[in-house]
């Protein structure tokens, strides 16, 4: 399914003309001018070696408003997606092959100390998430997790960058 965001859509739906006829209250011209007005919109980058996890966590943020701008499979497709697109906040695992999730974190952070980085990993590897925190990263949301818990996370996490501003 298809979502839109940019102002495009308020034009085909004839929103941005100069009648006067806006759709109602809460609409797709009320939604992009709420954007707008902020001039943010939530973007994330999902990491995970797993296509499933890749495809949940997405699933998951896309329906409470945020925009999925890439993903990755491993820690160098991590490194190069996130200067290339520059999201509001990444989703991390740390175990993938290649370079692993830690490598990735240390290379984003150190190249941006702002960027905002979410481990997303299993509980058992606590000595992993311990390090990742150290190297920089935001939070962690433990695997197996539940919905909420992720989108509160992420929320948080975005909330925190727009206050370090």
């Amino acid at each position: 399914m298809a979502r839109f965001t940019d102002l495009s859509i308020a034009v085909l739906l004839g929103g941005l003309g100069t009648s006067g006829d806006f759709p109602a209250r809460g609409g797709p011209v009320e939604r992009l001018s709420s954007m707008a007005e902020t001039n943010t919109i939530k973007t994330v980058l999902v990491v995970d070696d797993s296509l499933l996890m890749r495809r949940m966590i997405s699933e998951i943020l896309t329906s409470c408003g945020w925009k999925v701008v890439g993903e990755a499979a491993n820690g160098q497709e991590a490194v190069d997606a996130y200067f290339r697109l520059r999201p509001a906040v990444v989703t991390l695992d740390i175990v993938m092959p290649g370079m692993d999730g830690l490598n990735a974190l240390q290379q984003i952070v150190s190249r941006d100390p702002k960027a905002r980085v979410i481990v997303v990993s299993a509980l058992s590897q606590t000595k992993l998430i311990s390090e990742a925190i150290r190297k920089g990263a935001y939070d962690f949301v433990a695997k197996p997790f539940l919905p909420e818990q992720l989108r509160e996370t992420v929320e948080r996490c975005y909330e925190g960058s727009l206050s370090s501003c």
